[in-house]
């Protein structure tokens, strides 16, 4: 006879991995709104919809006892953990940093020291000027010329990291302040500063330009993404935790009731 409170337990966990696939789809949908997010927006969303198809294969097999659709499902949600796994991992060594040296960029590393991965990215298949021109519309850097009076206060500022990489020349320039989107430079100085610091070349008062092709805007992008990547990957890790123990319920239930199922 089945105990009455484990056949309970059993029943609530039916629609489980169907919730479970909730978070990891909206999480997916979240990185997809960003500039730039190197179709890693579709891994979560390929993983949620695989997770919602299959758990409701199980959600089925357990309901009906049907033998079928329940191989259906272990076999398929043991893929799916295996590839989730996987994921994670390939999410947390892209979004770890080097330790090699490149511009300054106040709000984190410098551009250089983002894994080759996302450099790539950023000089391959996703065009650095077409994600300038999506950053652009966006409107930074308008908001602080009427906040900031001075360079001291811009410099010490809690700007995010897209404003204090794209919006102004690093501080080594040595420029002088006009306003936090427009800078002056002697030609002596500029000449020397351009020598040391590509960056401070490519800055530009125009404000379709500022320091949009500069590296540290760059690396301004990638400390963004790298934060949105680390919050997705922790629901993600949280939901593979869930989803492993709850797969390993139904596998220790199905071994020890198998005989009920046909």
């Amino acid at each position: 006879m089945e105990n009455p409170i484990l056949d309970g337990l059993r029943r609530s966990t039916y629609p489980l991995q169907v919730i479970f696939s909730i978070p990891i789809m909206v999480a997916g949908i979240w990185l997809g709104q960003s500039c730039a997010n190197f179709g890693t927006h579709l891994g979560f969303i390929l993983l949620a919809l695989y997770m919602f198809v299959f758990g409701l294969f199980g959600c089925l097999g357990m309901s009906f006892k049907s033998v079928g659709p329940l191989f259906a499902y272990f076999f398929s949600m043991l893929c799916l953990l295996l590839g989730m796994l996987g994921f994670i991992i390939f999410l947390f060594v892209i979004t770890r940093h080097s330790s090699s040296s490149g511009p300054e960029h106040p709000q984190g590393p410098a551009y250089r020291e983002y894994s080759l991965w996302f450099r790539r990215r950023l000089s391959g298949f996703y065009q650095w000027d077409q994600i300038v021109n999506c950053l652009t519309p966006s409107n930074w850097c308008a908001p602080l010329d009427d906040t900031y009076n001075s360079a001291q206060q811009l410099f010490n500022a809690k700007l995010t990291p897209l404003q204090s990489g794209c919006c102004m020349p690093p501080s080594k320039c040595g420029y002088t302040f006009v306003s936090p989107t427009k800078w002056t430079s002697s030609s002596s100085s500029s000449s020397s500063n351009n020598q040391t610091n590509t960056d401070c070349a490519n800055w530009n008062n125009d404000p379709r330009k500022l320091c949009y092709f500069c590296d540290s805007c760059k690396a301004g992008l990638l400390t963004t993404i790298t934060k949105r990547l680390n919050t997705a990957n922790l629901i993600l890790l949280i939901t593979f935790l869930l989803s492993f123990i709850v797969y390993i319920f139904h596998c220790i239930f199905f071994c020890t009731h198998h005989k009920e199922y046909n």
